[in-house]
């Protein structure tokens, strides 16, 4: 069986990347850690060989913030390839840019229970 999530050999590049966080996945980390709106995430969790932000296995959610990073085009071209990656295993995603986090946190949580809710909520159907 595949093991897929938290690889071992990118254990402690999670760990680096956890300590190394930028100002938008510090605030938002501290919104949804410790199941604030009963859905439980992981940050810099790995799937496979690529590591997203957040992770939520109850809805099968992927949050990934955006930064001025994003617009190199090496960078930007990683991106697609974990997307693809990620839709190809049913993986929800959703994405912000770190502005829109900063300047609109509350909007940004909303948006991210609304789509926890509906995944929820279709699973029940």
């Amino acid at each position: 069986m595949e093991i897929l999530h938290n690889i071992k050999r990118l254990e402690q590049y999670r760990k680096d990347l956890r300590k190394r966080m930028t100002k938008s996945e510090t605030l938002l980390w501290s919104r949804l850690r410790g199941k604030q709106n009963g859905f439980k995430f992981r940050r810099q969790h790995s799937i496979g060989s690529f590591i997203v932000d957040f992770y939520c296995s109850e809805c099968n959610l992927v949050i990934e913030l955006d930064g001025i990073t994003h617009g190199d085009d090496s960078i930007y071209n990683r991106d697609k390839q974990k997307e693809k990656f990620l839709k190809e295993k049913r993986i929800t995603i959703l994405r912000f840019n770190d502005q829109e986090v900063i300047k609109n946190i509350n909007e940004t949580l909303e948006s991210i229970w609304q789509v926890c809710d509906s995944i929820i909520n279709k699973e029940k159907e």
